[in-house]
Formats: C-alpha cells, structure tokens, sequence
C-alpha cells in the first residue's frame, strides 16, 4: 500500500474511532495529516469532508485579445466554516477559455489560485470557470469581449453602377482577426461580388463590391460568428436612380507626374442632363484640384458635365470620388496613377550576395527620378560577367508601380573567388548604371547545435532556452546565408509529482512510472489516426505540443543562428523532445539532433510551490495506460 493510500485509511479509522469516543471531526489531527503520519513530502489529504467552496472572482469581464485575466480565487471550507488547508484544488474552463493554475494546493488560508484568459480564441463569449474540491463543485462566469466589425464605403451610389466596401474583423487590442469567414448580405437584396461569404486576409479586411440593379435605401450587413459570439455592422447606402458617372479618362490612366489631368463626370436624371449650376464634389487621396489646389474641389455643371483638373507631384495610385454636394445624391468613384517617366537614379540589391554552388540569388532593380520618385516602365538592361558558368534569367525588365525590376541569378557547380561574380544593370538612352558582386561558396555538408547552461523566463508561464546551429562545409569554411529548418517533436512524457527529499532541497520529480510513456503521436502528424498508438484510450494524443522554435532560420556570415526554444513551464520536467536542425544542397541533407527533457529553472524549482503545481500534467497513475 502505498503511503499515501496508508495514511488516508489510517486518518478514516481514526474519525471512526474518535466519533466513537465522543470526539469531533473538528480535532487538530484531522484537518490535515496528522503529526504522526507518514505521507511523504508534497502530499496532501482532504480527511475531512469539504463543506463549501467559496469563490472569488477578480473580473467578470477580460478582453479577447488574451492580454489580461481573471483571477480565481478558491476559498475552502469544511462543513463548519473552518478553512482547510492541504486540500488538491481543480480549476478547468470550456468555450476555449486558458486557466494557469498558480496555487493547486490550499494553503494555511485554505485558498487555491488560477489565471483565466481568453487564450487564442477571439470570439465574444462567456467562459465558466469550474472549480472542484473534494465531491465539491462550483462555477464562476467570465465574459470575454471586445472584438467587433466594421465597414466603410461610400454612402450613396447610382443604379447600375458598384462600389468597393471593405469590412475589417478586430480583437479587443484592435489587432486583425485572420481567416475568418465574414458574411455580407443587403436589405433590398443587390447583388454582393460573387460570393456572400469572405476569408479575412492578414489585415483582418475582405473587400467587396455592392452592384447598385436596384434604387432604395440600401443596408449593407457584415456578420462573423455565430449565437453569442455574433458580431456585425451594418452600412447605409442610397442608391440614386440618377446616372452619374466618370466619362474621361479611363480607369486606371497613367498620369505623368507634375502634368495636368481634366477629369470629367456626367450627370444625367431619367436620362436627361441635370440643371446647370448642380454642385459636384471631387476628392482624392493623392494630389490636387487646379480649381482649389487642395485634395477637395467642388464644381457646378454645365449641360450635365462637371469637370475638374488634377495633378500631383509624388508618384502612386489615386482614388478620386465625384459625389452630389446634396446627402444622399449620387456618387462615383474612379482609380488613376501618377507616374514619374524620367529616370536618373538606380539602385541594385540581391536578396543574398553568398550563395552555394547551382543555387540562386533575386536581384532587384530600383529606378527613381530626380526628387526620388519612383519611375514606372522604366527598361532596365542586366549583362553578367562570370567565369563560374552561371546564368541570369532574362537580359532586361521593365519597372512596375514600384519603380522595380527583377531577374534571377542561378550559380553553376563551380564555386568563384570572393565577389567573383559582377551582374552590371543600366538604364538605356541614359548614363544611368549599377553593379553588384556575389560570391559563390562551397557546399554545406556539416549541421551541429548546441546550447548553454541558461533559461530565462518569458512571462509568467513560459521558459527560453537559446540554442545555436552551426553550418559549415568541408573545411569548416562558415556557411553564410544557408537555410537551417529546426523543429522539435515530443518522443516521451512522464507520469508522478514533485518532492522535496529535505525542506531545504528543491523540488525534485518523481516519475511513477520510470522509463516514462512513449509519445503516441507515432507518425508525428498532430492528428490521432490509425498510425498512431492511443495507449491510454483517452482519444487524444499524448504528450501535448507544447515546445516551439522557429521553422526556418538563415545563417549569418559566421555561419550560426541562434534560436529560442520556447515552452511552457508546466511541462518542464514532464516533457523528453527530440531538437531536430537540417540544412541540405543539392539534394543531400544534413541534420543534427539532440535528445533531452525539458528543464526547470533553478529558481522555479526553490520555490514554495513548484512549476505549473505538483502533479504532472499527464497524471501520476502508474501505469501509460491509465489517463489518470
């Protein structure tokens, strides 16, 4: 029997045999364990029935964004209202809530704590907190809010015109919500793009057009989520029946930079022009009008036809609006771009100047003007001069919006002397030229990886380990600007609990079962499937994911990185990973790998309670094939 079996029986038959006696369940020697028993360091009994479980709730309220938490403050009481000291607390939250136990164990004052946040989910919505003591349970609400939608656009369009409106998803810190379908729907039922459901992009936006087939007052609704975590906003839009739209130039007209652009709008009511002296507003966002030599004009029309002048003395695109100056008349939208087209500087970079043998580099050519602007349809001519054998991707390029042009570099098998390589770019018709060297440098066929005798802590719940990879060739020669793919993959966890062997040693783990369970994600896919061993039927795997380092890394000219292995300081001491670091050229692959569990710091582990609480993570059953 083990001895905390022993000691619970033995305090059992001692309340019978003091009941007998005429004495109360109150006595010292069964509030805890008694001073003669033997539990071993770090247990704790709950001999005497829990009769309340009081709670204290910090915030009702925490934001989605997982910044902030609640604290839960457990108060445990016996059937007579004295608090109960010793007594294994549990905390746990459904809806995606994340509890951080900090005290599992009640102390002299009978309270246990947890920190509860919204974690990674950033929908609105109520998280209950369970806590249990004993056969004793009892809940506690946190509502996580603060994440919304909104949209802008214009607020009035013509029939059988469209117009672009963006709705943006946030969190409580106002920070994108990605991926996340956004559903677009309209009172009157015009017509949405194609589709009436977006993906937000990285921005948190989906942008969509409304296609005005019918007049009205329109109302334009974005939702995401669903039932308590709905969000949504909604858009007023007037859809005139007038006719109101650009006539001159085209979209998307090139503008060159400094010169002059009339730009015209036609308004027509039942197909007839609208009286002359009818105010139009123009507005832009790049540039400005002749009439007020300011980014807003307002004009009258003259046989239906307002018109305006623009011009701008920096390069990019412009979005012009034409509105009625009356609320809610119709409006128009048009996109132009200013272009610089007179080049006198260029600039020419490689994404990488070192590079293995049959590797590539991208060079990028940079045409500007005079004031800096960036020049647009700009020829740029590239020439190589390379003994190596190497080969550029095409003899010339025009520049984009951006002023840019790019071609590709592809080293052969043999490596060059330092800078051994010249690309030469120039601008044709000008005195306009540029040249960059690169070097070709021999193959990386060594990886190693290593790490000190440090962790630092990050937060309240996590631990930094750096590590560092070390990429060389066959010489030692440092490989510079080499790919390092690192990844870490649980191969074993650990049942038991900490102890202290002395009250002045630190927390120790004590493993129940002691060569520890093997990970039961078998094909390392993250997903329990027929290759996997489910050994303990739980029908999750086993051990959690709970180390990270970053996917892939770039060597600099000493031909290291270094890296941070992060983790959670509840699975320190619980947790044995494989650190994996692979490097490869021409197909070949080295790798270098390191086996270890995951530590504690020193500090954590003089603490009066230990890292993430007593218990593993993973139970303390003897047995893999018990989930307790």
């Amino acid at each position: 029997m083990s001895g905390k079996l022993f000691a619970r029986v033995t305090a059992v038959l001692l309340t019978l045999v003091l009941a007998a006696c005429g004495g109360d369940s109150g006595s010292s020697s069964l509030s805890g364990v008694g001073g003669g028993g033997t539990a071993e360091p770090g247990d704790t009994t709950e001999t005497a029935s829990v009769g309340t479980i009081q709670l204290i709730n910090e915030s009702p309220q925490i934001a989605t964004d997982g910044s902030d938490s609640s604290s839960i403050t457990a108060i445990i009481k016996d059937t007579d209202g004295r608090v109960m000291p010793d007594v294994n607390v549990g905390f746990a939250a459904d809806n995606d809530g994340t509890v951080l136990v900090q005290t599992a164990v009640t102390g002299a004052n009978g309270q246990a704590l947890a920190q509860v946040s919204a974690g990674n989910d950033p929908r609105n919505r109520t998280i209950t907190v369970t806590v249990t003591a004993g056969n004793v349970s009892r809940t506690t609400s946190i509502s996580a809010t603060g994440t919304s939608i909104s949209i802008t656009g214009p607020s009035s369009i013509v029939a059988g015109a469209s117009a672009t409106y963006t709705a943006r998803l946030v969190d409580a810190d106002n920070d994108p919500i990605v991926g996340e379908n956004v559903d677009v729907s309209t009172q009157l039922g015009n017509q949405i793009s194609n589709t009436p459901t977006f993906a937000t992009a990285l921005d948190g936006t989906v942008t969509f057009d409304l296609v005005a087939q019918s007049g009205g007052s329109e109302a334009i609704n974005v939702t995401a989520y669903s039932g308590e975590s709905l969000v949504s906003a909604e858009k007023a839009v007037t859809i005139s029946p007038d006719q109101f739209s650009f006539t001159s130039p085209t979209a998307n007209t090139e503008i060159e930079l400094n010169a002059t652009q009339t730009l015209e709008v036609e308004w027509l009511s039942n197909g007839v022009a609208v009286a002359d002296g009818s105010s139009v507003v123009f507005e832009t966002t790049r540039g400005v009008f002749s009439q007020s030599s300011s980014s807003t004009a307002t004009v009258t029309t003259s046989g239906g036809i307002a018109t305006v002048d623009i011009s701008s003395t920096n390069v990019g695109p412009a979005s012009v609006t034409a509105r009625s100056q009356a609320t809610g008349g119709p409006s128009a939208q048009r996109t132009f771009e200013f272009v610089s087209t007179t080049p006198t500087q260029l600039n020419l970079q490689a994404d990488k100047t070192q590079i293995g043998q049959n590797e590539s580099a991208v060079i990028l050519a940079t045409v500007r003007d005079a004031n800096n602007n960036l020049v647009k349809n700009a020829t740029v001519n590239f020439t190589l001069d390379d003994v190596t054998g190497g080969s550029l991707s095409a003899g010339s390029g025009e520049t984009n919006s951006q002023g840019q042009t790019q071609v590709t570099y592809t080293s052969s098998s043999v490596s060059s002397s330092l800078n051994g390589v010249t690309i030469f770019a120039t601008v044709p018709n000008t005195a306009i030229s540029e040249s960059l060297s690169l070097t070709v440098g021999g193959q990386a066929l060594r990886i190693n990886i290593g790490t000190g005798n440090e962790i630092v802590e990050s937060g309240l719940t996590l631990y930094k380990q750096p590590w560092t990879a070390i990429v060389t060739d066959a010489n030692g020669n440092a490989s510079a600007n080499r790919s390092v793919q690192v990844s870490v993959v649980p191969v074993r966890y650990f049942k038991g609990f900490y102890v202290k062997p002395t009250s002045s040693d630190p927390w120790v783990a004590s493993y129940t079962v002691s060569d520890g369970c093997a990970s039961e994600d078998i094909n390392n896919n993250g997903i329990l499937d027929a290759a996997d061993n489910d050994e303990n039927g739980n029908g999750a795997l086993e051990p959690d994911p709970s180390a990270t380092v970053p996917m892939s890394l770039t060597t600099g000219a000493d031909g290291t990185v270094t890296f941070d292995l992060t983790y959670l300081k509840s699975e320190c001491s619980w947790i044995e990973v494989d650190l994996i670091a692979t490097t490869s050229v021409q197909g070949t692959e080295s790798q270098a790998r390191q086996r270890f569990t995951l530590s504690c710091t020193a500090d954590d582990l003089d603490s009066p309670a230990p890292p993430g609480g007593g218990d593993s993570p993973y139970g303390t059953a003897t047995s893999c094939a018990n989930p307790e």
